[in-house]
């Protein structure tokens, strides 16, 4: 399974890329492309682009050294709290039968759409039209 999130502000997108621990969970890390919501055509370039990173292997952070939410400093917070206020949460999800794209608004999750297995350039138009017609 593949999966990562993109958060959409007022007028901003914010795609960080993800890596997966050692011990198994997820982080969000570098490179970040931050687009402008009303460029599609730079949108699903993005998130192509995202897409063709991948999902590298890194080492599990000690305790000490966990990081924050690299996706906090583009979008001007502190916490997940305030994040959760100016952005709404997309999940791409990949699984054995496709892609499912959930929105993870703080009063409600909404699976959007599933989508059977097919090319990345398919997944980014889903994307951009999802965002655009519901950010």
């Amino acid at each position: 399974m593949r999966a990562w999130s993109i958060y959409a502000l007022d007028a901003t997108v914010i795609l960080p890329s993800n890596a997966q621990t050692e011990a198994g969970f997820f982080l969000q890390t570098e490179p970040v492309a931050v687009v402008a919501l009303g460029d599609p055509d730079e949108l699903r370039r993005a998130v192509l682009a995202l897409l063709a990173r991948g999902i590298p292997r890194v080492p599990t952070p000690s305790r000490d050294s966990f990081p924050k939410p690299v996706v906090f400093a583009y979008a001007k917070v502190k916490t997940q709290a305030a994040l959760d206020r100016v952005a709404r949460c997309w999940q791409i999800e990949e699984t054995a039968s496709g892609w499912t794209l959930t929105l993870f608004a703080p009063d409600r999750v909404e699976r959007i759409e599933t989508h059977a297995a097919g090319s990345d350039a398919a997944l980014a138009d889903l994307v951009v039209s999802r965002l655009g017609a519901r950010a």
